[in-house]
């Protein structure tokens, strides 16, 4: 492994336990035994070197989401089942990276730092989820189980061939996954001090997640 392979892979380790905010460049000089000047020279600050590494945790977490759906050879609503908790469980053992891919305004200046490579490989892996994500909701409603072939670099949402109304249940399943990630990564600050809610936690979540995808499949389309 190069240096600045471990520069990149321990920086990830970093980022995920502490957050963005938390993150020192120190410590990986310290813990690496490399210069403060090398890291300014080569990613430019702490900023860039949390942008270089960011397309790589990215695309790490959806194909490895999508490899643990494959193999699961699940039903549609098993499927959607297994990458809503495989995500959620990501998003738990990594919660820096977490609020940085799903809260980009939680550090601008890494967002403002990302150079337009990494931002088109963030925005090809963020069409793969969609599009898987949209495949198995189209199965879904129609009662089957393709196995289609898919492409991080072909393949858009309008291959598909789905109807708006799937295009719209695949994002308010998007949506609603993000609230379970949220809901899993920290205790939600006005309710953390509840034991009810403490308890009843795991039952909702499991409950939200088998409610979503029982409207998912039957919903027409009439609100």
């Amino acid at each position: 492994m190069s240096r600045y392979d471990k520069i990149i892979e321990l920086t990830i380790q970093k980022v995920a336990s502490l957050g963005v905010a938390s993150f020192s460049v120190k410590d990986v000089c310290d813990e690496l035994g490399v210069s403060h000047s090398l890291i300014n020279h080569h990613y430019g600050g702490k900023h860039g070197l949390v942008a270089a590494a960011l397309p790589i945790v990215y695309a790490r977490h959806v194909a490895g989401s999508w490899r643990l759906v494959d193999e699961s050879k699940r039903s549609p609503e098993e499927a959607i089942e297994t990458w809503i908790r495989v995500t959620t469980q990501w998003n738990v053992a990594n919660p820096g990276w977490a609020v940085m891919l799903n809260y980009p305004t939680a550090s601008l200046e890494t967002t403002n730092a990302s150079t337009p490579e990494q931002a088109d490989i963030l925005s090809r892996w963020g069409q793969y989820n969609l599009v898987r994500l949209l495949g198995l909701v189209v199965d879904l409603r129609h009662n089957r189980a393709t196995v289609t072939p898919y492409d991080k670099d072909r393949g858009t949402i309008d291959d598909i061939g789905a109807t708006q109304v799937e295009i719209d249940v695949a994002a308010t399943i998007a949506f609603s996954a993000l609230g379970v990630y949220v809901w899993s990564v920290g205790r939600h600050l006005p309710s953390k001090d509840l034991p009810q809610v403490h308890e009843l936690g795991k039952h909702a979540v499991d409950f939200h997640i088998k409610y979503i995808i029982r409207h998912a499949k039957n919903f027409d389309g009439t609100l």
